[in-house]
């Protein structure tokens, strides 16, 4: 059985970094990471919430880059996205 990525595990990633025990670049290192085992067959995202997932590891992908960092702002709203039911 592959590991499945869940909502959970996301929105822990983003409160390190909002508590500053990560960097932007090593929040969008993770999402990266994220999105290689993904597409490499290697995890699944909890098909329950298979869109939020994406949507969020799209978005952090690459936040340190200028013009798609993430505020404070938009990492709590990516975090009230995943909590939503």
């Amino acid at each position: 059985m592959k590991p499945t990525l869940t909502r959970e595990e996301i929105v822990k990633i983003i409160e390190k970094r909002l508590r500053g025990e990560i960097t932007q670049a090593e929040l969008a290192r993770w999402a990266d990471d994220q999105f290689q085992k993904w597409d490499a067959d290697e995890q699944i995202y909890d098909e329950r919430h298979n869109d939020q997932i994406d949507e969020t590891i799209y978005a952090l992908q690459g936040c340190e880059q200028p013009g798609r960092q993430l505020s404070e702002a938009d990492l709590r709203e990516c975090i009230a996205q995943l909590t939503r039911p």
